[in-house]
């Protein structure tokens, strides 16, 4: 992807910005990782450096270059790399990324204020259910309910029961109950005249019921996929239909429509990139990805053609082609529209992203934002 922002691919004829990409294999490892670092700052030419990607070797590299004073953009997911320094940016998804692009959606386009949320009981789900809450309650909403599971759950009765408290389950049993004595009596008068029937108004004149409403809108599922197939039947179980299930990038897959089917129909969820998006610039990019590499590309992919690119306005807009310059000009970049939403970076370096709203329409998911 990378390559093909510093158009590695484009006839030499053609005319356009000039990129010298030089690249250097970490091995993954720290000591080797550090060595490249200081042989790349030593070279005056390089105005600075994309990578790497996981986080140990990330945080290695990021203190190096901070003390160089070399600007680097790390692809890592983990924010607090940033914090190592101002010359260190980071530019890897995020749940926090995702976590306000879906709350700013759901309150400002649905007009939505209420939340629960069912998460595992891990260091990703815990994290996902305190960036929620304090989203939501920045933006003035409120979390009604927050029910974590075990890792290995397969049955979410309990927890759905403690989602949707008693008021709502003692609606559903009385409607339940309702609907039983109803069957009753029209079993009670199968035997009966047409005429007798017509005289009880068991047919025409009776009215459809108001769906039971839980006491919240919103239900967000931070898990893989495949979890949160299981957990959608559970919820139909018990009436929990009237809300709009919300999801991370983990929810991006195909297979979640045929595993989980209408259970999950007009979900919403985010993710840093869209291969079949209809924005001109990402079905371009894709094209290019696939003629080059017969592959499609995902969301690294993007993220690394975007830091190249981000690295490369920065030194556009640089006053004087210094290091120290190009880091301001990252410092003070604004919305940068990327193939992985549009990029801002925080006090800290980490990047603030607007990313793509993704819904499941019908049996395909489709980009809604």
């Amino acid at each position: 992807a990378m390559l093909l922002g510093a158009r590695g691919f484009q006839d030499p004829e053609e005319k356009g910005s000039s990129i010298r990409l030089l690249v250097r294999d970490t091995q993954g490892d720290p000591e080797v990782a550090v060595e490249r670092v200081r042989e790349l700052a030593e070279d005056p030419n390089v105005v600075g450096i994309v990578g790497p990607l996981r986080a140990t070797v990330a945080v290695a590299c990021a203190e190096e270059a901070q003390k160089l004073g070399i600007p680097m953009i790390t692809l890592t997911q983990r924010e607090e790399v940033a914090r190592l320094g101002d010359y260190v940016f980071q530019n890897g998804l995020t749940i926090r990324q995702q976590v306000d692009t879906l709350v700013e959606f759901v309150m400002e386009e649905m007009a939505l204020s209420s939340f629960a949320v069912l998460y595992p009981k891990d260091a990703y789900g815990t994290l996902s259910r305190e960036l929620l809450e304090n989203k939501v309650f920045e933006m003035g909403g409120e979390l009604v309910s927050a029910v974590p599971y075990e890792d290995g759950e397969t049955d979410f009765q309990d927890e759905i029961r403690l989602l949707v408290g008693r008021e709502f389950l003692r609606e559903v049993a009385r409607r339940e109950e309702e609907r039983e004595q109803k069957r009753r009596l029209e079993e009670g008068n199968e035997g009966a005249s047409e005429g007798i029937e017509a005289g009880f108004g068991l047919g025409d004149e009776a009215s459809e019921e108001e769906p039971i409403l839980p006491p919240f809108q919103v239900l967000f599922i931070p898990d893989h996929f495949r979890k949160v197939a299981l957990i959608a039947p559970h919820l139909a179980l018990y009436d929990v239909n009237e809300i709009t299930l919300m999801g991370t990038n983990a929810w991006n897959s195909n297979q979640l429509v045929e595993l989980a089917g209408e259970y999950v129909r007009d979900a919403i969820f985010s993710d840093g990139f869209f291969a079949e998006s209809d924005m001109p610039y990402v079905r371009e990019f894709v094209e290019d990805y696939m003629r080059a590499f017969q592959a499609e590309p995902r969301v690294l992919e993007a993220q690394g053609y975007d830091s190249l690119l981000i690295l490369a306005d920065a030194f556009v807009h640089a006053q004087e082609k210094t290091r120290e310059e190009v880091r301001e000009a990252l410092a003070s970049m604004e919305g940068y529209a990327g193939l992985s939403g549009y990029t801002s970076f925080n006090e800290y370096g980490s990047a603030k992203k607007r990313l793509y709203i993704l819904s499941i329409i019908g049996n395909h998911i489709q980009q809604i934002y």
